[in-house]
């Protein structure tokens, strides 16, 4: 009975395994769970996401977060390929447009109910 289940336990964790899955860094899942109230500091300022849209476009996903810091307002252009890794990450931010990677954004999410 317990070679069974051990069996079965194996045989479950195989099928997960190969199953076809959007893998990404961990930053960059982190970036695209970012929901309205979470914060990042982008370049040492810290910033909130106020709103959260997602546009899917033939080569792939467009995500737009519209942050702000005290009363000034940036948005964030990240572009996903079809496969969900992030190709570029725009920050139309609060002096100028620039592009940034994935490692110059630190994410704090609020906690959530589960």
């Amino acid at each position: 009975m317990v070679a069974e289940l051990y069996r079965g336990a194996i045989r479950m964790i195989r099928a997960w395994w190969n199953h076809d899955r959007i893998r990404v860094s961990p930053e960059e899942g982190k970036l695209l769970r970012t929901q309205p109230g979470d914060f990042l500091v982008v370049a040492g300022m810290p910033i909130e996401v106020v709103s959260r849209t997602v546009h899917e476009g033939p080569l792939g996903f467009d995500l737009q977060l519209q942050c702000r810091e005290g009363s000034r307002i940036a948005t964030l252009q990240i572009q996903l390929t079809l496969d969900g890794t992030v190709e570029s990450i725009h920050c139309d931010d609060l002096k100028t447009g620039r592009i940034i990677t994935p490692c110059d954004l630190d994410v704090w999410m609020r906690r959530r109910m589960v």
